[in-house]
């Protein structure tokens, strides 16, 4: 195992810390009993490191453009310096934004959007072949990424299949991997998010 490997599987381990707990108890929920709107990515996403904020000044053009959010989870603006927005909806950046720019322009009118997401990124451990962090694209679900780490050890069971998620509250959903397979309408209509945790036991 590389060094790299290591410190990825030692991140979801401590990532996993708060679930192990309650691993073998009733703490979930089968997805088909999962409400509609927590199988769906939320329409209004927050800004991540990695993606790119579309800033528009109304007439400062030298306030305007395309800025990318560093790790940190700030960006750079012009005349006003670093901004944390990490976690915030574009709507509460432009509003930061406004306010950080009273006193530099007159009555400054922002809009700001996220022109470009970073794709999210999910952890797949437990009984796969190849523990890690993947990226998603659109479209990818749950079978995707399992497949992306290699599908299920020998060891694994199908029908103990987890997705853990810690915003916007702690959750933790029951799949069975063979329905999966075959279709099932509320497993292919769960989108994963960004930080999920996918758990094979």
């Amino acid at each position: 195992m590389t060094a790299s490997v290591a410190r990825v599987l030692l991140v979801v381990i401590l990532g996993l810390a708060p679930w192990l707990g309650c691993a073998a108890g009733s703490g979930y929920v089968w997805i088909s009993d999962l409400p509609a709107a927590d199988r769906r990515a939320p329409s209004d996403p927050v800004v991540r490191p990695g993606d790119t904020l579309s800033v528009v000044v109304r007439q400062q053009a030298t306030l305007s453009g395309d800025f990318p959010v560093q790790d940190d989870g700030r960006y750079t603006q012009p005349l006003v310096g670093h901004i944390p927005v990490e976690g915030l909806t574009p709507k509460q950046v432009q509003e930061r934004l406004a306010a950080q720019l009273v006193g530099i322009v007159q009555e400054p009118r922002v809009s700001v959007a996220i022109s470009v997401p970073r794709p999210p990124r999910v952890a797949v451990t437990g009984e796969v072949a190849t523990p890690g962090r993947y990226e998603l694209h659109p479209g990818d679900g749950l079978l995707h990424a399992i497949a992306m780490a290699g599908g299920l050890t020998e060891f694994g069971r199908a029908d103990r299949v987890f997705v853990l998620r810690q915003q916007p509250r702690p959750l933790r959903v029951r799949f069975d991997y063979e329905a999966l397979a075959q279709g099932d309408v509320h497993g292919r209509s769960f989108e994963l998010r960004d930080g999920d945790v996918v758990l094979v036991e």
